[in-house]
């Protein structure tokens, strides 16, 4: 996979801010959508903190994916598919499993009833535009 143009993608889809924030879920969050653990006194960070954040960020989306995906895995599909589902991973974290008719989707590789399913969710009520481009990579394999 592709996680250069991964890492572009998440870039404009969480946006960088440097002081914590609450995220849609109400979870306080910094840099590209990291997650502040609770016990942390964490404010603030750099440009370089965030970074390193996603790197290690992405890194966890990926396992989630596979989990999510098994008994196939995500190199199963293709590039661009598989940098949607990590997207979705990275925004949703393990709450992705709950997407049971998506994983049915995906897994019979039925691409129109994969992008259907992300339009017809909560999660693209919530984030929008970054939902329907998700769902056309997954029904098109096309950015």
């Amino acid at each position: 996979m592709d996680l250069e143009q991964l890492k572009v993608e998440l870039r404009r889809d969480e946006g960088l801010r440097l002081h914590v924030y609450r995220c849609t879920a109400g979870h306080r969050t910094i840099g590209y959508g990291h997650l502040v653990d609770k016990t942390l006194s964490i404010r603030e960070c750099t440009k370089a903190d965030a970074e390193i954040w996603l790197d290690s960020d992405i890194q966890g989306a990926i396992k989630i994916a596979d989990v999510f995906l098994w008994p196939m895995n995500l190199h199963s599909f293709s590039e661009l598919r598989q940098r949607a589902i990590v997207n979705m991973a990275f925004n949703l974290g393990f709450r992705l499993c709950k997407f049971k008719r998506l994983r049915k989707a995906l897994l019979d590789e039925d691409w129109r009833s994969a992008g259907a399913e992300v339009r017809d969710s909560l999660y693209a009520r919530q984030v929008g535009a970054r939902a329907e481009r998700i769902a056309r990579m997954l029904e098109t394999n096309d950015a």
